[in-house]
């Protein structure tokens, strides 16, 4: 079930001013919906098992000695990994395209002839850092683990077809 309080256009820290992340509600809500009809809306998805993975390696980049279980729990406690609210409206996506990362260079392709010019060229490489060795996120999880990504992010499977 998706959190109401993550769908509903929150206060932003000062009116236009937004960040990295911001919900699609709240620029919605800040520019108008004259405007937001006027462009061309786009989000990036990433399956959720990597989400969480990205999330645990990010957060214990600093640390020594850290313990994968633990930062996995402090993962699932915050929820990081939840974005569909991101680019919806809790029930349904408000943006015009959502770039799948499991396809990227295919959609990349799509948002570039869409915006008439080269995405790729101007798509920065951030945070991939670090992950060591890049082992794919389901050998990295259980089945406990995996099916509880999969219950708190249902519609994000189902949105953008991704294998469970």
């Amino acid at each position: 079930m998706i959190n109401a309080k993550l769908t509903e256009p929150s206060k932003i820290r000062h009116k236009g001013e937004f960040y990295n992340h911001s919900p699609a509600v709240d620029v919605r809500s800040s520019v108008g919906d004259d405007v937001w009809n006027q462009y061309f809306t786009f989000s990036m998805e990433r399956h959720p098992y990597e989400k969480v993975i990205s999330h645990v390696f990010y957060h214990a980049r600093n640390k020594e000695n850290w313990d994968f279980e633990k930062e996995l729990k402090r993962v699932f406690k915050k929820g990081y990994y939840i974005s569909y609210p991101i680019y919806s409206d809790g029930e349904d996506p408000i943006v015009d395209f959502i770039v799948n990362y499991e396809r990227l260079q295919e959609d990349l392709s799509v948002l570039s002839d869409k915006l008439g010019f080269d995405v790729s060229a101007h798509y920065p490489q951030t945070k991939h850092t670090h992950r060591p060795g890049r082992k794919p996120a389901r050998d990295l999880l259980s089945d406990e683990h995996k099916d509880l990504i999969y219950e708190r992010c249902k519609i994000e499977f189902e949105t953008l077809g991704f294998e469970r």
